[in-house]
């Protein structure tokens, strides 16, 4: 998969358990890529989308790790279609394919008033499932949704559907857009919901615990700050082999400067330097000896 990513959107995949679920209204895969990298047992893409998908599955989802699957995995509902489906022409199959490519344009449904194809396959059944989860929720989050004029059939699902919330967090910088959703939910809040009112998903992420990228991101940069506190020590002597460690330091520092960018697409980064890491432990550990006057 391509690398791009989300550090917010990894710490809400993060933090999702099973039985959550996500209404998206956007057509990108920024959240559908931070939970195949942050809850893989979880999450999966071959029945995380609403309705079961046979092809492309893949390339979409982590290993799983130990342990049983989850009886009732998040739920990933996009009643506006997204850009890593490729539907078939006869519309009875879903492949996942690499998002934002030509074969995707017809996997999407404009926020029209026009909504004709979600009483198709595979809307109709994702837009079934939607009114389920939203009819039992209890606390809900709503990131960046502005209720716009031309999208009736989406407020229509969310206001009628809602049925009773004790809390409703809305995170959006547009104020005004921040009250048409609290209006919105009028009818599912009493005198005993909690409403919050966030200005940016980064002020919302940071209510949460930090992403798997983020801790391993912490220990890389702790076992750098490490190795360089001990060569630091060791360089009061000097030896041939002391400055190719210093080298071999400074290059891992180096590949480690854009980690962020890069583990956010891929565990092994991450596997990469921290092993490299070890491999250098070890070469400071011998050098350390070797300079021992005992």
């Amino acid at each position: 998969m391509a690398s791009r990513a989300c550090a917010w959107h990894a710490r809400l995949a993060h933090a999702l358990r099973a039985e959550d679920a996500i209404l998206s209204f956007n057509y990108d895969c920024l959240i559908d890529r931070a939970l195949a990298r942050e809850a893989p047992r979880r999450w999966r893409a071959a029945d995380g989308y609403g309705f079961p998908i046979e092809r492309g599955t893949d390339q979409w989802e982590s290993p799983p790790g130990p342990g049983a699957a989850y009886k009732n995995p998040i739920l990933l509902l996009k009643p506006h279609g997204s850009l890593n489906w490729e539907i078939s022409d006869d519309r009875d199959e879903v492949e996942l394919v690499e998002p934002y490519g030509p074969q995707t344009a017809h996997s999407v449904v404009p926020p029209t008033w026009e909504k004709s194809d979600v009483g198709q396959w595979p809307w109709k059944p994702v837009w079934r499932a939607a009114r389920q989860v939203l009819a039992q929720a209890r606390m809900l989050v709503v990131v960046g949704y502005s209720v716009p004029l031309t999208d009736q059939l989406s407020q229509s699902l969310l206001r009628a559907d809602v049925a009773k919330l004790s809390y409703l967090v809305v995170v959006n910088p547009d104020r005004g857009a921040r009250d048409r959703v609290v209006s919105l939910f009028a009818s599912a809040l009493g005198p005993q919901s909690t409403i919050h009112h966030l200005q940016d998903m980064r002020l919302f992420a940071m209510h949460l615990p930090a992403s798997k990228s983020e801790q391993k991101q912490s220990e890389l940069e702790a076992r750098l700050d490490a190795a360089e506190a001990r060569l630091d020590e060791l360089s009061l002597e000097s030896s041939t082999e002391l400055d190719e460690v210093r080298d071999t330091l400074d290059r891992l520092t180096e590949a480690a400067e854009d980690f962020e960018d890069r583990f956010a697409s891929t565990d092994s980064d991450a596997r990469v330097l921290l092993d490299r890491l070890a491999d250098l432990d070890a070469r400071l550990d011998s050098v350390a000896a070797s300079l021992d006057p005992r």
